[in-house]
């Protein structure tokens, strides 16, 4: 079976300073301006596709391919998300049945269940959907993270 994941970008929403001011937003992946990352496939192929408006990351794995996943690196050393309380990802679903996915936001050393803050999300067939990660949390746990140091 073939699936793909089109994950269409990814945000870090910052604190504001005032409770009467919304959130900033950063942009972390830019799918369009590739320099500035590095991908980083495993038991999946990851390709830079256009899409409606930009650019996106498309995964493709066999279905029973244990964890596929696809690393997106900083190329310019760890990302600083000091202040940040949560990344974001747009996921688009194109097949016929739900899709578990799941976010990590990893420090360097990050073994899956430590040193990183994890969510997960279904999205439903041909939906899109966003996956949003607590940083330091993981699973709904409190855990150690750095999040100066988002590799």
């Amino acid at each position: 079976m073939r699936f793909s994941l089109s994950i269409l970008f990814c945000l870090a929403f910052v604190a504001s300073s005032s409770a009467a001011e919304p959130p900033l937003e950063t942009t972390l992946v830019d799918f369009e301006d590739t320099a500035k990352i590095k991908l980083a496939p495993n038991r999946a192929t990851a390709n830079i596709v256009k899409v409606e408006g930009g650019a996106a990351l498309e995964m493709i794995n066999d279905a029973g391919a244990d964890y596929p996943n696809v690393r997106i690196e900083p190329t310019a050393g760890p990302w600083d998300l000091a202040g940040c309380e949560w990344v974001l990802a747009d996921v688009h679903n194109p097949q016929d049945v739900p899709l578990r996915v799941l976010v990590s936001v990893n420090n360097p050393g990050a073994d899956g269940q430590n040193k990183c803050s994890v969510a997960s999300a279904t999205i439903g067939p041909r939906e899109t959907g966003s996956g949003t990660v607590p940083l330091g949390i993981w699973h709904g746990s409190p855990r150690p993270f750095d999040a100066a140091q988002v590799a």
